[in-house]
């Protein structure tokens, strides 16, 4: 009895191919990742941009009210959306109720100082959120935004946390 071989045509993947492709999928994933991340930071920036502009707005507010913005001697001055300073000021007379940082956490919140002298102005009211994902307005902290927001704790001083910040003006402290 003979046998006959014949050739049989294999079907299937090679080795080389199958890691041709988990490679492909791994750096089409890396992609994502890095795509999302910078996603979200942005979406959390633009969050922290329109939650200042709304304590702002209430500001205003009693600025218009009381002919002033709300000064250090009357508590302001501090963390917002904490249940104090400011928040006191405020709530619920002229904002329902006072916006938290996206991340919320003891290093991502907003801050209000009714009397800093930064840039040149002696006694200004200044509202940031400290430590933004980016550095949204590009003029980074400042050193007289107050024990919070003047130090990240970094040796290198050209290492500073991303703050974004608005000057409501000339205040009486």
């Amino acid at each position: 009895m003979q046998h006959t071989y014949r050739n049989k045509k294999q079907h299937g993947f090679t080795i080389v191919e199958l890691l041709i492709v988990v490679v492909v999928i791994g750096i089409l994933a890396a992609i994502v990742i890095v795509s999302y991340n910078g996603i979200t930071q942005a979406a959390r920036d633009s969050q922290r941009q329109g939650d200042i502009a709304t304590v702002v707005k209430a500001i205003r507010l009693y600025e218009a009210k009381n002919g002033r913005l709300p000064t250090e001697a009357e508590g302001a001055n501090g963390k917002i959306g904490q249940g104090g300073g400011l928040d006191t000021l405020l709530v619920p007379e002229y904002i329902s109720a006072i916006p938290k940082d996206p991340l919320a956490d003891s290093t991502h919140y907003y801050y209000y100082d009714g009397a800093h002298g930064c840039g040149g102005h002696t006694t200004s009211a200044v509202i940031f959120a400290y430590n933004t994902d980016t550095d949204i307005d590009g003029q980074g902290p400042c050193s007289s935004y107050g024990g919070e927001g003047s130090s990240d704790d970094e040796d290198d001083p050209n290492i500073d946390v991303n703050i974004y910040h608005i000057r409501l003006g000339d205040s009486d402290g």
